[in-house]
């Protein structure tokens, strides 16, 4: 086993370095789930319905605050005063 006790860290350098592959690869992942995706969302499949025209339209809190609308008017339906 060797003596690690000589190694003082990284440089700067080291880090950015490395920083930059990280990015590198996420950015390559992500290009690449999109390619995968890419045949289901195009054409007559999901791009072309009214839903998924809509689902595109949504960001994040859009869909949030649907949920939360949603969820209200059904917990009020379920559980209604007897």
């Amino acid at each position: 086993m060797k003596d690690n006790s000589q190694w003082r860290g990284y440089t700067l350098d080291e880090i950015r370095f490395q920083r930059m592959l990280t990015l590198m690869r996420i950015e390559i992942s992500r290009h690449d789930m999109i390619k995968q995706v890419e045949p289901y969302t195009s054409g007559n499949r999901i791009a072309g319905t009214l839903v998924g025209r809509i689902a595109g339209a949504l960001n994040f809190m859009d869909y949030a605050m649907l949920a939360i609308t949603v969820g209200r008017r059904l917990y009020s339906i379920f559980h209604r005063k007897k």
